[in-house]
């Protein structure tokens, strides 16, 4: 017997495409400003980008978190600056906002 709380499949899978969907959206929105910063192209940003790589040293690092802070109105802890390496550990701050 199905447990009717669960939902459906079809809505399982509405609820995966919204979360893919909002991931997308973040790490094209987080491409951009990097981008920007970086003067190089978006499609040469992916999780795995190092920021060094795009020449983002510390001041840089700065300049795009405090865009991305403002774009997703939150608040990444100056205290997690230094953890940030590539491009998904901005994701993960911006997702749990803590370091």
């Amino acid at each position: 017997m199905k447990n009717p709380e669960l939902g459906s499949a079809d809505d399982w899978d509405a609820v995966l495409i919204i979360i893919v969907r909002s991931v997308t959206m973040t790490l094209d929105k987080v491409a951009e400003i990097i981008a920007k910063t970086a003067r190089c192209s978006v499609e040469d940003i992916t999780p795995e980008t190092k920021l060094e790589a795009l020449g983002i040293d510390s001041l840089k690092s700065i300049t795009v978190l405090f865009e991305l802070e403002e774009v997703f109105d939150t608040e990444i802890p100056n205290e997690c600056i230094s953890s940030i390496i590539t491009v998904k550990d901005i994701l993960d701050k911006l997702e749990t906002a803590n370091c």
